[in-house]
């Protein structure tokens, strides 16, 4: 999936210039490292909100954004970057 994915970002973003992002994580229950890498690099330039749900998706944002922050299980956003 993740050539897909990256395939669908490039196409994507080429018109995303100045809109917020939106990563979610939601329904993710595993990610490759070529995976994490890629939401890394989406990641990286954009500043994209994350969605995460589970602790477990919550620590995937964590290590995304590079920044640790404690799960709340009544909060869905992940405000690591706001």
């Amino acid at each position: 999936w993740v050539d897909e994915f990256a395939r669908a970002w490039e196409s994507a973003s080429s018109g995303s210039t100045g809109k917020q992002i939106y990563l979610d994580l939601r329904n993710v229950t595993y990610a490759s490292l070529d995976g994490k890498a890629l939401l890394k690099k989406i990641y990286s330039p954009t500043h994209a909100t994350i969605l995460a749900t589970s602790p477990w998706t919550q620590s995937l944002a964590d290590e995304i954004t590079g920044i640790q922050t404690e799960f709340h299980s009544d909060e869905v956003v992940n405000a690591a970057h706001e």
